[in-house]
């Protein structure tokens, strides 16, 4: 893998952190490959990281910010991928944010004949996510956690 190959974010709301914390470090070091973050979240006075991003973008030309408004129908299409694959055709696909987000994009990249090897998922769980099967449940873990809990609630009363 050549490190000096584009980078394309692809987050979906509080799953902008890893890309928030890529482009702070390229443009702490001002060296390294270009980054394009496509962030997709439901309003721009609620997008996290939106202004922070914003002014990375602003202060690096080697940084590219793309916020979505998804409650405004600015939804990541196959269009959009198919520009980003046209402009960065060697680039590194990174997605993350909700199981459904990365699901369907992952998706879409795989139509549009990009890689699998050149794209990565990191896996995301908002707090409070139902029905997900993908995370690996613990027993002793568990029973680790309720008994901490109680002997603390026992400690602390």
């Amino acid at each position: 893998m050549n490190l000096s190959e584009p980078v394309i974010l692809l987050v979906g709301g509080i799953g902008v952190t890893p890309a928030l914390s890529i482009a702070r470090t390229r443009s702490e070091l001002d060296s390294g490959p270009r980054i394009i973050v496509d962030h997709s979240f439901h309003t721009f006075s609620k997008g996290p990281c939106h202004a922070e991003l914003t002014q990375l973008a602003d202060q690096n030309p080697d940084i590219e910010y793309h916020p979505r408004e998804t409650l405004g129908g600015q939804r990541i299409r196959l269009d959009h991928l198919k520009r980003y694959q046209s402009a960065y055709p060697t680039a590194r696909w990174m997605i993350c944010g909700p199981e459904s987000y990365e699901v369907a994009v992952q998706k879409k990249l795989v139509k549009l004949g990009i890689d699998k090897e050149s794209i990565s998922r990191e896996l995301f769980h908002a707090r409070g996510s139902t029905g997900v099967k993908s995370i690996p449940t613990d027993r002793w873990t568990i029973l680790l956690g309720i008994t901490l809990t109680v002997l603390t609630i026992f400690a602390l009363g």
